[in-house]
């Protein structure tokens, strides 16, 4: 084919389009002819209007250029786009039917499947996840929220289940505790019980502050000397009971100024 045929019959729907505007018409002309355009763009004196055929191009309000379709082109432009729709719309509901009918087929088998109903709600759950995602069209809403719930049920019980271990093993090492020392008072040697007559500035420097020492509540009213069973207070610890007069006495006739020298 002439090259020359094959261009006239690329620019012939072009040139049919431009016989109603042409180059020179005002602005006013082009908005009477074509109406209202879809859009604009304007740089200075230049003046950008489009149209569903094409453009046009104005400079001081006068068109420079004409980028229309003819009235038949225009049209035919328009039912071929208007079947393409067509066809991606049956094509997307031919799709969409597909799905469907393979995600019924494969929610009737996980809900028979006896392995899949005893499964972890974990699972179910990931499972259910991805079955909504996957068959936006079949229902599987409510199966997903029962197995969260069922989920949640399962992270609920197994906290408890945490905190009760926990306690149980405070309070075994709470009882091991008190058996151990149970069993090292059973182990300890008697402790001899000393009973302090001195006055609360010279309790440290007692002579037998390596041992336990109970103060009690001696009356110190008493003069020096006074022996230990005649102060009153708190009884003596059986240990003393049975320590000889002379040595309950030199307690008594202790120098104090030596002891706090010490």
């Amino acid at each position: 084919m002439h090259p020359l045929p094959r261009l006239l019959l690329i620019f012939l729907p072009l040139a049919l389009g431009a016989a109603e505007i042409r180059p020179g018409d005002t602005l006013e002309q082009v908005r009477q002819t074509l109406g209202a355009p879809r859009g604009q763009a304007e740089s200075g004196d230049r003046l950008l209007l489009y149209y569903e055929r094409g453009e046009v191009e104005l400079q001081d309000d006068v068109v420079t250029r004409v980028a229309l379709l003819s009235r038949d082109a225009h049209e035919a432009e328009s039912a071929r786009r208007a079947a393409e729709a067509q066809r991606l719309r049956e094509a997307d509901e031919i799709r969409r039917a597909r799905l469907r009918t393979e995600g019924e087929a494969l929610k009737a088998r996980q809900l028979a499947d006896p392995d899949f109903r005893g499964a972890s709600p974990a699972r179910q759950v990931a499972f259910w996840e991805d079955f909504v995602r996957r068959y936006p069209d079949v229902p599987g809403h409510e199966e997903l929220l029962l197995a969260r719930l069922r989920l949640a049920e399962q992270h609920e019980q197994e906290r408890r289940e945490k905190e009760n271990t926990e306690r149980l093993a405070r309070l075994e090492a709470r009882l091991a505790e008190s058996e151990a020392r149970a069993l090292a008072a059973e182990h300890r040697p008697e402790r001899r019980v000393y009973r302090s007559f001195h006055p609360g500035y010279l309790r440290h420097g007692h002579p037998q502050n390596h041992w336990p020492i109970d103060y009690g509540d001696f009356n110190f009213s008493h003069p020096l000397g006074t022996p230990l069973h005649k102060l009153g207070g708190s009884t003596l610890a059986e240990t003393e009971t049975d320590r000889r007069e002379p040595d309950r006495g030199r307690y008594l006739r202790r120098d104090h100024r030596s002891e706090r020298r010490r």
